[in-house]
């Protein structure tokens, strides 16, 4: 009996081997300021320099900077084009840039790719709270277990193993590239008329004689606003809308014609 305790008390006093090798998580905490609209603002360093003010946005698909941060760091593609560049947002028409580093209270990204635009929505919180430079997206926080304490107004990121994707970048890939499939839209159902992107949304060019849209009383110079109560912002998007009108089913459209909005009924058909 005397020897059964005595094994079973050396047994408790071996520490276990496995639990004194568990590594303990490395956490980098970060103040955070938030702003009056409810954004939540953090500093950052960007390839060493900085610090700079962006927007930790757990909504954004994207991390980004602006034109004003993109030149001070030398980064490629931040001049927009003449007339406010893509999207009307201050982007040029390759706006992604690599950048060597983005640290947030020494949670550290490297070599990863960042966009460079003047977003609007940015712009417009700067000019109430001073300058915000970009914001912290997807791209980066998704690489952490992402804490956000407001009574102690930090954010803590402990790393983890995951690589995410880069969404924005393979659809803005997509819509750029010219030389890859393209996507026709032709609808069964036949209009008669022919359209053109206008400032406010497509508009028809010309209509064809005899044609639905003819009999229906569309005209040259019509703006299209709606298609089965759909807003309709561009000439692909109304094709793209139009594709799933059959021969012979009737299509309510709300055009825009010398100042007032008129319904119109048409019943494309199968040919002209």
């Amino acid at each position: 009996m005397k020897r059964t305790i005595a094994v079973v008390l050396l047994a408790a006093a071996i520490p276990c081997a496995s639990a004194r090798a568990l590594p303990q998580p490395v956490i980098h905490v970060a103040p955070l300021h938030l702003f009056r609209s409810g954004h939540i603002g953090v500093s950052a360093r960007i390839n060493g320099q900085g610090p700079f003010r962006l927007v930790l946005d757990t909504g954004s698909p994207i991390t980004f900077v602006s034109n004003r941060v993109a030149k001070i760091l030398g980064l490629p593609g931040g001049a927009a084009p003449a007339g406010g560049g893509m999207f009307g947002m201050g982007m040029s028409l390759n706006p992604f840039a690599r950048v060597k580093s983005l640290d947030v209270g020494g949670a550290v990204v490297k070599d990863f790719d960042i966009m460079v635009l003047d977003h609007p929505v940015i712009q417009m919180l700067g000019t109430v709270e001073g300058p915000v430079d970009g914001i912290v997206g997807f791209t980066f926080f998704s690489r952490f277990r992402t804490t956000l304490d407001y009574a102690a107004k930090r954010v803590s990121f402990t790393p983890i193993s995951f690589e995410p994707p880069d969404v924005m970048k393979s659809v803005f890939r997509a819509l750029m590239d010219r030389n890859g499939t393209r996507r026709v839209v032709a609808p069964a159902a036949l209009w008669g008329m022919t359209l053109e992107d206008g400032a406010d949304g497509p508009v028809i060019k010309s209509v064809y004689d005899g044609s639905p849209a003819a009999e229906s009383g569309l005209r040259a110079g019509d703006r299209i606003v709606s298609l089965d109560g759909r807003w309709v912002e561009s000439t692909i998007g109304f094709f793209d809308r139009a594709a799933d009108i059959r021969p012979g089913a009737l299509a309510s459209l709300v055009v825009h014609r010398v100042g007032r909005d008129l319904p119109v009924n048409v019943i494309p058909r199968a040919g002209l």
